[in-house]
């Protein structure tokens, strides 16, 4: 089955890239920020949005950091907070 051949080619391909990430979040950002850049120029603006709001969710969610595009990252964005107590739904304020 040549599908599962190309998929684990992908997994490899993914875990590598996430090793990368880990070992060079700063190189990463700025990789992502070209590739983003790119493809707005390549696009002549005419998806900058769309192209803009992928990388800033790619790069929070990959990288960990801000919306910036094209940047460096100014580092990790806030962490969500918890309730400290436990929400009860049948509960009315």
């Amino acid at each position: 089955m040549p599908s599962l051949k190309k998929l684990a080619v992908l997994a490899t391909a993914a875990k590598a890239a996430q090793s990368y990430v880990r070992e060079n979040p700063e190189k990463a950002d700025r990789y992502l920020g070209k590739a983003a850049e790119f493809a707005d120029k390549r696009t002549k603006g005419k998806y900058s949005r769309q192209i803009n709001g992928v990388a800033s969710k790619a790069r929070s969610t990959v990288i960990g950091t801000g919306p910036q595009v094209g940047g460096t990252s100014t580092g990790p964005t806030t962490q969500p907070t918890t309730p400290s107590e436990p929400v009860d739904p049948n509960h009315t304020a």
